[in-house]
């Protein structure tokens, strides 16, 4: 059982925390495991062990006796997440389920899985061989089975293992008893990814895609995935399209810290020619390299179009450092757009750059530091992180101070004792240096970002005389949900980035606006 009664007022500025408990079934009684933990527990099938993560260690209680083991004691692999870049307690890589009837349990590193005896009479088992890391492949089980509740010597489990250099996915296959490099099934400049199994019968359905392709079921009738047969054609019009193609594109930040991102360049690229370049990101996307992206009209730019129109896309990953989030996303990706330029890809002269709630406040820092980009996008922003540090999310009622002293804002303090954190990173305090024209979207009845953010950015860029056009969709949320506003927004952000990074005629509602007409 979880209880978060003692940090009712804590998770405010912190985040989610619970105590754990143990409950006795017959006598009702409960027992404190341990208190303020962040993750979930894991209780075994048969009842008598529970495995759970608390700053970065891995522990087991057995209920019977109360005992608590530290599993991870003494080993020098780490259990934590080691690119986590948040001012807050660092997670884990996650449980991967139980194993010879609960007897033992499963634990991800990084690449790797890791097999404990929860009695302590043998020594941490690593079932994948140590092969994860010397490939650099996260291994990751796949559990076919809703109702199977430990693996056993007979099984063979089945893994996806995503490349974190090529960002591919693979699938495989490997034992608990005879550790060795996981057997290599399905493998390709692509993503794989197990959907099911046949309950009485070795016959599995599988996944794969890449940009160009999209994610059809594929079916296999053996353990091996051998002799697969494709067996569906969801999308056979993608033929008909200049679809596309994906690069991966790496570069250091001025720290010399390595990146990663990928570009989306059109079906008819020239190697010899420069493009204009729309970036578009959102902490990390480099993941995304072989993900199938179906076009469809909402707050993200559809690849396709802005392909058709002659640019490169453009999405890089950030790397984080506590306390300057603005100056994070500003290295990241200027030195990423360096990296366009020098590669003979990008048009120094024709970047544009867009982000959504996180890096549309990103987006907004950027264009008051730079005049590199031509045109700019962010929907729902927030503007000052001194007025936003004390307002409401409404979807949770929560209030927003956790975002800034522990989680994605990055801050690592109160408004107190780091205000000048505060001040460097908001957009709203160097607005007077902002010169590239920019265009902000808000829905007025925002869960996550109060409006207001926008508000304030929007009279700041007025009292200057500078070029920001504020499109408010009333009755809307953290992004429109209804078609016309959806369409309308994705027309007005082509139309936007068109003349300004590629010179078209400008539309009337750049020059003129749109009068207002109130609530």
């Amino acid at each position: 059982a979880y209880s978060d009664y003692n940090y009712m007022k804590e998770k405010t500025w912190y985040g989610e925390l619970y105590d754990v408990y143990s409950i006795d079934l017959k006598s009702g009684g409960k027992r404190l495991i341990e208190p303020k933990v962040e993750e979930s527990a894991n209780i075994s099938p048969d009842g008598k062990y529970i495995v759970y993560y608390k700053d970065k260690q891995w522990y087991a209680f057995e209920n019977t006796t109360g005992k608590k083991s530290q599993l991870n004691a003494n080993m020098k692999e780490e259990f934590y997440d080691i690119d986590f870049d948040m001012p807050m307690s660092i997670p884990s890589y996650g449980f991967a389920g139980w194993a010879e009837e609960g007897k033992k349990a499963l634990v991800y590193d990084k690449f790797d899985i890791w097999m404990f005896t929860l009695d302590g009479s043998q020594g941490p088992k690593n079932i994948t061989n140590f092969a994860g890391r010397k490939s650099l492949v996260s291994f990751r089980l796949r559990n076919l089975d809703k109702e199977k509740k430990y693996y056993t010597s007979e099984d063979t489990l089945l893994l996806q293992g995503y490349n974190n250099f090529t960002k591919v996915q693979w699938l495989y296959s490997t034992n608990l008893n005879n550790p060795s490099a996981p057997n290599l099934l399905q493998q390709g400049d692509k993503k794989f990814y197990l959907i099911a199994k046949a309950e009485f019968s070795p016959t599995y359905y599988f996944t794969r895609e890449s940009y160009e392709e999209y994610p059809d079921w594929w079916v296999a009738q053996n353990a091996e995935l051998t002799n697969a047969k494709k067996i569906s054609d969801v999308n056979p019009q993608v033929k008909d399209y200049q679809w596309g193609t994906t690069e991966i594109v790496r570069w250091a930040n001025s720290r010399g810290d390595s990146l990663d991102g990928y570009i989306i360049k059109p079906h008819n690229y020239n190697p010899k020619k420069r493009y204009p370049v729309y970036v578009y990101f959102y902490e990390r996307f480099s993941d995304r390299t072989y993900n199938f992206n179906t076009p469809m009209i909402n707050h993200r730019p559809v690849p396709q179009v802005y392909n058709s129109a002659g640019y490169v896309m453009f999405l890089p990953d950030i790397k984080y450092y506590n306390g300057t989030p603005g100056p994070d996303a500003l290295d990241a990706i200027m030195t990423g757009s360096n990296k366009l330029i020098e590669m003979g890809i990008g048009d120094k002269d024709k970047f544009c750059i867009q982000g959504h709630s996180w890096s549309a406040y990103q987006t907004a820092y950027i264009v008051t530091q730079t005049d590199f980009f031509k045109a700019a996008v962010a929907g729902a922003p927030v503007a000052n992180m001194t007025s936003a540090y004390g307002q409401i999310r409404l979807e949770s009622g929560l209030t927003r101070q956790f975002q800034y002293e522990a989680q994605q804002s990055r801050i690592g303090g109160t408004l107190w004792d780091s205000l000048d954190n505060y001040l460097l990173n908001s957009p709203l305090f160097h607005v007077n240096k902002a010169n590239t024209p920019i265009l902000v979207m808000h829905g007025d009845i925002d869960e996550a970002v109060p409006w207001q953010q926008s508000i304030e950015l929007y009279m700041a860029y007025r009292r200057f005389g500078k070029n920001l056009i504020f499109l408010q969709y009333e009755n809307e949320p953290h992004w429109p949900g209804r078609y016309q506003n959806k369409l309308d927004y994705a027309t007005k952000m082509k139309e936007f980035f068109d003349h300004y990074t590629l010179g078209t005629p400008a539309k009337d509602w750049i020059i003129n606006g749109i009068p207002y007409r109130g609530k």
